[in-house]
């Protein structure tokens, strides 16, 4: 069982080479407004939705090569490759993106 529940985890997260499409905005169970990463995870053959940690109106660092901060309603402005991604220390409810632009 928890083998299934790190599956899930990990379904939750950006990974390293996901394919970054587009931006979508989602609704919890409860109402809540969440932040939804469409990725390209193509190892697997897979288009999906990844939800992500992110409240409405945050913003993200996407590492682009000006190191700019964008808004991440911003980021369907783009496609671009996840080199990494790490949960930011001070904002436990944010990640911080690298994306290397295609």
């Amino acid at each position: 069982m928890s083998d299934d529940s790190e599956t899930q985890r990990q379904r939750q997260r950006l990974l390293v080479d996901d394919i970054l499409l587009g931006v979508t905005i989602m609704r919890s169970a409860t109402g809540q407004e969440i932040w939804g990463a469409v990725v390209d995870r193509s190892k697997n053959g897979l288009q999906l939705t990844v939800p992500v940690e992110f409240s409405a109106g945050e913003q993200v660092a996407i590492g682009l090569p000006q190191d700019a901060a964008l808004e991440f309603a911003q980021a369907d402005q783009f496609v671009g490759r996840i080199c990494w991604c790490r949960q930011d220390d001070l904002l436990p409810t944010s990640y911080n993106v690298g994306v290397e632009i295609l």
